[in-house]
Parts: C-alpha cells; sequence; structure tokens
C-alpha cells in the first residue's frame, strides 16, 4: 500500500471515529511522532481538536518548539496536573543495568495513563529534579470533559 493511501485510510479512520465520539482531544508530547499525528488530524483531516500536554521541567527545548506550533496552529492547549506520583524500579531496555523512573499517572475520564519519564543522570552543571521532589509534585483530579482521545 502506497504512503498517500495509508495516509487517506488514516484520515478516514479519523473522520469515522470523530463523528462517534464528538467531543474528543488529542493526547500530543511534543515529540515528532504525535506531532505527526497531530498535523494529519488538523491539516489532513481538518478536524480541529483539542489538545492535552502535560508538561514536564526537563524538556524545555520540546516545550519551545510545542509553543511555536500552539501559536502557528491556533491549537487550544491543555495541562492537568497528575493524579499521582511514584518511583519504580527495573533493568534499562537498552543496557540491562538497574535504574529508576520517574512514573506521573495520569486521569484520563474514569481511568488512568502511567507515563514513564525515566531518568538520566545529568549533565555537569545541569539542573536536575530530585526523585523526592518529584513525589511531592502537586497532584488532582479533573473533571475530564472529552469522550475519547
Amino acid at each position: 500500500m502506497t504512503l498517500l493511501k495509508l495516509v487517506d485510510r488514516t484520515v478516514d479512520r479519523a473522520l469515522s471515529w470523530h463523528a462517534r465520539w464528538p467531543k474528543s482531544s488529542v493526547l500530543w508530547s511534543g515529540g515528532k511522532d504525535s506531532t505527526a499525528l497531530l498535523h494529519l488530524l488538523k491539516f489532513q483531516a481538518g478536524l480541529d481538536l483539542p489538545v492535552v500536554q502535560y508538561r514536564e521541567p526537563k524538556f524545555l527545548e520540546r516545550y519551545a518548539y510545542s509553543d511555536k506550533l500552539i501559536a502557528e496552529w491556533n491549537l487550544e492547549v491543555h495541562s492537568y496536573p497528575a493524579s499521582r506520583h511514584a518511583l519504580a524500579d527495573g533493568p534499562d531496555i537498552a543496557t540491562g543495568k538497574m535504574r529508576f523512573d520517574l512514573l506521573r499517572y495520569q486521569q484520563w475520564g474514569a481511568n488512568s495513563v502511567i507515563l514513564s519519564l525515566g531518568t538520566e543522570r545529568p549533565n555537569p552543571g545541569e539542573k536536575y529534579l530530585c526523585g523526592v521532589d518529584y513525589l511531592q509534585r502537586p497532584t488532582g483530579t479533573f473533571n475530564w470533559p472529552w469522550e475519547g482521545v
């Protein structure tokens, strides 16, 4: 199947899902995959959906680019606090070495999504977020206004 046919098929599915769940939003990390999806939905499918973006302190460059797209694409963006934070340990997928991951439980309607933020050693002179400080960040719940994401 050609790339154009795949895009057309994806657009058709998105329009079908939007007809079924008209009050939907897009989870957008600001990374290349979710930005490509957002672009396809907005400019190929013609769906001007609200966007939910959960921001973390360590991705300042990504959010600078997100802010540029928010202005250029006239996006309606929402961000909410996590419903809870946690730490998990386990082997790194690439190296097998033990490491800690910061987990963010994000409410998603009646359910929640668990976002693994990972941990990296800071470069010399670089700011970092201590795990204890991370666990003490504000949390909350909210009225989820969308039928689908």
